[in-house]
């Protein structure tokens, strides 16, 4: 009942699991917007619904988890240049999923939050320009604990 209640509301997510199953079923992978393929031959088990059901849901959270990674990591490269070439003494400290640590001087904080925050939502080297717009949070503190 709960998921049923979840998907009348949320028509779109549905239609996204629909059609990435019927893609599965066509083409036996999955392709990202960044063209990473993940075979998923359980899609085409008969004999055990588990796993046809499992390869199902490998696919739709390959679609996300994958892309996800793939746009922190242009976006991380692509700060990465912009500090460099910027001449910034500040620098990327390390990367954990989608958040960033990076390490600021004092008086950059301003134009290093900006450029953070711009690249992270919209990196120019990304194949493709998503519908829903990709937020980004910055938080800032002396020490990283």
């Amino acid at each position: 009942r709960f998921l049923d209640q979840y998907f009348e509301k949320l028509t779109e997510i549905k239609a996204l699991m629909e059609k990435v199953d019927k893609y599965v079923q066509k083409k036996g992978y999955l392709q990202t917007p960044f063209k990473h393929r993940r075979p998923l031959p359980n899609i085409y088990n008969v004999d055990d619904d588990y796993a046809r059901g499992e390869a199902s849901r490998q696919a739709l959270n390959t679609l996300i988890q994958s892309t996800s990674s793939c746009w922190a990591l242009m976006a991380l490269a692509e700060l990465n240049s912009v500090l460099i070439e910027g001449g910034f003494g500040s620098g990327i400290v390390f990367m954990q999923h989608a958040s960033i640590t990076l390490d600021v001087p004092p008086g950059e904080e301003k134009d290093v939050t900006d450029i953070a925050k711009r690249i992270m939502e919209n990196p120019t080297r990304v194949p493709f320009h998503p519908r829903v717009p990709m937020l980004v949070s910055v938080k800032s503190a002396t020490h990283w604990q």
